[in-house]
């Protein structure tokens, strides 16, 4: 795993946090539907130059060619092989409309046969429900069983022994989707050689609406309660708790409104400290009948 902290990668960190805490949809297009999709973090057009989305002021598919290889990539370990074709290409259906139809005329792969993965990082807060677009087509070979990989997303499985053209033909776009929840703040995508050299047309990366969702399900206009370090790394310390002859069971919430722990507090304390260290880093929601949801963040 490689993690570039670049220009490019705090750029795109803050876009994303601005985006966040304002509540806003960073150029929503028509390949993209503004009910499911919160924004669109990275798009990359792998091998290629800068091209821009659909609609104006969408944000572009960033340029990664052989001149200009992004840093999202372990380009220098690879070689910086990229490739490029003229030959009209055809997409499939998976392929949303709206799609750039130039992103599948280059592609970026290995270029050693020393090195087995081409590896891909983008810096993605950890808990957050991210949907993962690949777009490939074959440019180069014509028969089937000749360029076959994996696919990889934060260590799962994805593509197992993926075949471009058996799976669609030559010369066609094809996209596959993958759901997925970063478990820490780097999104990290290998592609590792079974035959061949492992390839890649285009990356796009979106944030789904989920967490919203949840946000919205569980909330209250109740009291507000303090939660102190925010983000932490095992214990917190609420404060501002209810006393008297009441319920102080506090419930945490994954990002996608999964019950992960319930914890009872005593009734006639107004502060206390929690022990979280048996729960993974990621995004969480604390909850219970007396007050409103707050997000935490353990890292």
């Amino acid at each position: 795993m490689i993690v570039n902290i670049t220009k490019r990668t705090i750029i795109s960190i803050t876009v994303l946090s601005v985006l966040l805490i304002a509540g806003i949809n960073y150029s929503i297009g028509q390949s993209i539907d503004p009910e499911v999709y919160e924004s669109i973090l990275y798009r990359v057009n792998a091998g290629g130059l800068t091209v821009e989305g659909p609609d104006p002021g969408q944000i572009p598919w960033e340029d990664d060619d052989f001149t200009s290889p992004s840093n999202y990539s372990n380009y220098t370990t690879t070689l910086n092989k990229v490739y490029q074709s003229n030959d009209p290409i055809s997409l499939h259906s998976s392929v949303p409309e709206g799609t750039p139809e130039y992103i599948f005329h280059q592609e970026r792969s290995i270029g050693t046969w020393d090195i087995n993965t081409m590896e891909w990082d983008f810096a993605v807060e950890a808990g957050r429900k991210v949907e993962v677009r690949l777009y490939f087509a074959e440019l180069y070979f014509t028969d089937p069983n000749i360029r076959v990989f994996d696919v990889y997303i934060d260590g799962q499985l994805m593509l197992d022994d993926y075949d471009i053209l058996a799976d669609v033909g030559h010369d066609v776009g094809v996209m596959k989707t993958f759901t997925i929840t970063t478990e820490d703040d780097n999104l990290d995508i290998d592609f590792k050689r079974v035959k061949n050299q492992p390839k890649i047309n285009a990356i796009e990366i979106l944030l789904l609406k989920e967490e919203l969702e949840v946000l919205s399900a569980i909330a209250q206009s109740r009291p507000e309660i303090s939660v102190h370090p925010n983000p932490f790394n095992n214990y917190i310390t609420l404060k501002g708790l209810p006393t008297g002859n009441i319920s102080n069971e506090v419930f945490l919430y994954n990002s996608m409104g999964e019950l992960i722990k319930k914890i009872a507090l005593n009734n006639f304390d107004s502060e206390a400290i929690i022990n979280f260290s048996d729960v993974h880093k990621g995004v969480y929601y604390l909850s219970f009948d007396t007050f409103k949801p707050i997000k935490i963040i353990k890292q």
